[in-house]
């Protein structure tokens, strides 16, 4: 298609283009040749300003990711809530997808707009799920925004 004049930066109506739409289905291969035969932009930021490593990284498709790396995408790119790939890939338990962007050089300690890290937040999530489950009676488990232990849920 590309040969016949299709546009890789072609934006459809809810702001996703080939090589967004390839990295949310995992098709590595496609991801390739949109990048390196079409010049399909890897920096671009759909209406959600996620570009098309952060929603690969969201979906854990690590051959998307690695794909995408491996054709020039910036490993520590931002979205608009200054969120990197290995930042929400660590928040979001994809482990094979933070192995990937630290092998390609992402840098830890990406501060958000909340001023918290990535460490701070999977500390905050581990804390939260010991208080949990460390509660014998139910009614007595905190809630997200009641105070366990002094720490915030």
């Amino acid at each position: 298609m590309l040969e016949k004049g299709m546009d890789p930066n072609f934006v459809s109506e809810n702001g996703e283009t080939p090589l967004t739409f390839a990295s949310l289905h995992d098709m590595p291969e496609i991801i390739i040749l949109l990048v390196q035969a079409g010049g399909a932009f890897v920096d671009y930021r759909s209406g959600d300003w996620k570009t098309a490593l952060h929603k690969a990284v969201m979906a854990g498709h690590v051959r998307a990711v690695k794909s995408l790396l491996s054709v020039g995408t910036p490993v520590d790119i931002c979205d608009k809530d200054n969120l990197t790939p290995l930042y929400l890939a660590s928040v979001l338990g994809k482990h094979s997808c933070a192995e990937s962007l630290l092998e390609f050089g992402a840098i830890l300690d990406t501060i958000d707009n909340t001023g918290r890290t990535e460490l701070h937040q999977v500390t905050h999530i581990a804390i939260c799920l010991v208080n949990f489950f460390s509660t014998d009676v139910p009614e007595r488990r905190p809630r997200c925004g009641q105070v366990a232990d002094r720490v915030w849920c």
